[in-house]
C-alpha cells in the first residue's frame, strides 16, 4: 500500500524576537538564504536534512538544512521550538491547537512541503 500526503509544517515560536522571526517577503518569494540562516531543530541523527517546498505559481525550492539541535523525539523538538530555540517541522494534526492559540506560528503560510510517500508493508494473509 502507498499513501500520498504531506502533513508536516515548518513552524516557529511566538517567543522569537521580532528581528529573529522569519517573514516571507511581500511578493511571496521565498528567500532560500533566509531559511538557511535559521536555527533548525531536526529529528534526524544526521546533521543535515533536505526540505523541498512548493510555493505560489508552482515555484519549487529544494534546500539542504543544517540542524543546530538534533532530537530523536518529535515532542522534544516541539518543546525546543516552543521555547524559542529555533524552528522545526511538526505534524499538523499534533500542533493544530498550538497554531490556533498562536503559540506556534507557521513559517511559510503560503508554501507547502513536497508530498511524501508512505509505504506500509504487511505480512501476507494467505501464508
Amino acid at each position: 500500500m502507498r499513501f500520498e500526503g504531506s502533513d508536516g509544517l515548518p513552524v516557529q515560536s511566538q517567543l522569537l524576537l521580532p528581528g529573529e522571526a522569519f517573514e516571507v517577503t511581500a511578493d511571496d518569494t521565498l528567500q532560500a538564504s533566509q531559511l538557511l540562516k535559521l536555527d533548525w531543530i531536526g529529528l534526524h541523527l544526521e546533521r543535515s536534512q533536505h526540505l523541498t517546498v512548493l510555493g505560489p505559481g508552482g515555484v519549487q525550492q529544494r534546500l539542504r538544512l543544517e540542524t543546530r539541535i538534533s532530537c530523536n523525539n518529535i515532542l522534544a523538538a516541539r518543546q525546543f521550538t516552543l521555547a524559542g530555540m529555533g524552528v522545526s517541522l511538526q505534524p499538523v494534526p499534533e500542533v493544530r491547537e498550538l497554531l490556533a492559540r498562536g503559540e506556534l506560528l507557521p513559517l511559510l503560510p503560503d508554501w507547502q512541503l513536497e508530498p511524501i510517500g508512505l509505504h506500509i508493508v504487511t505480512p501476507r494473509r494467505d501464508a
